[in-house]
């Protein structure tokens, strides 16, 4: 199935879990351009139907709902586990040119693609950290899963290889980029959000 036919397919296509597994496994295994709530994001939809879900706007509904009620123009957002990055451009999108946004993705391809979406909607407000936040600065293995919202640092997952990151505390990014204050922090790390929070 051509990307643009998959585009339209995502569109218009029942909100259900199997139809997300049937999108993805039909969908090109390569990265597209998709338009999420908070603007164009390149997702691979092939990898999982985490991705289509995404590309059809029905991926965790709760938690977009809550930004957009919550986030507003001048506030900053804090976003730990960005992965493909569709809470951070909605929160770009929201806390607008006054605003700020880090973004903290450690995982490379992640990391690197997170940053294409960006550059595609010229977002000036989001600052991109290519570090993982636990409670203590220094350098930790991330184990590597077989999908890209499935990397986390907790020794008790064993995953298919290991990336050496670095790691900081969310006291140590909020002290390095001057932030006056938080407004909003998403954390999304594999059951290991303890160790964030013990680092704030």
């Amino acid at each position: 199935m051509s990307a643009m036919l998959m585009q339209m397919v995502c569109s218009v296509a029942p909100r259900r879990y199997r139809v997300y597994r049937m999108l993805s496994r039909l969908a090109p295994n390569r990265y597209e351009i998709y338009r999420v709530e908070g603007g164009q994001i390149f997702l691979n939809l092939h990898e999982s139907s985490a991705m289509v879900q995404r590309a059809m706007r029905s991926y965790e509904p709760a938690k977009h709902a809550l930004i957009r009620k919550h986030l507003r123009p001048g506030m900053t957002f804090i976003d730990v586990g960005a992965n493909k990055g569709d809470f951070t451009l909605l929160a770009a999108r929201l806390t607008g040119s006054s605003g700020k946004v880090i973004s903290i993705e450690p995982e490379p391809e992640n990391h690197s693609m997170l940053q294409r979406s960006i550059a595609l909607n010229a977002y000036p407000n989001i600052k991109v950290l290519q570090l993982a936040l636990s409670d203590a600065d220094g350098i930790a293995p991330l184990q590597i899963g077989s999908t890209s919202g499935a990397h986390t640092l907790s020794p008790e997952f064993n995953g298919t290889r290991t990336v050496e990151v670095p790691t900081r505390t969310l006291d140590g990014i909020v002290a390095d980029q001057q932030l006056a204050a938080v407004d909003m922090i998403k954390i999304d790390v594999q059951g290991l959000e303890l160790a964030v929070l013990r680092g704030a």
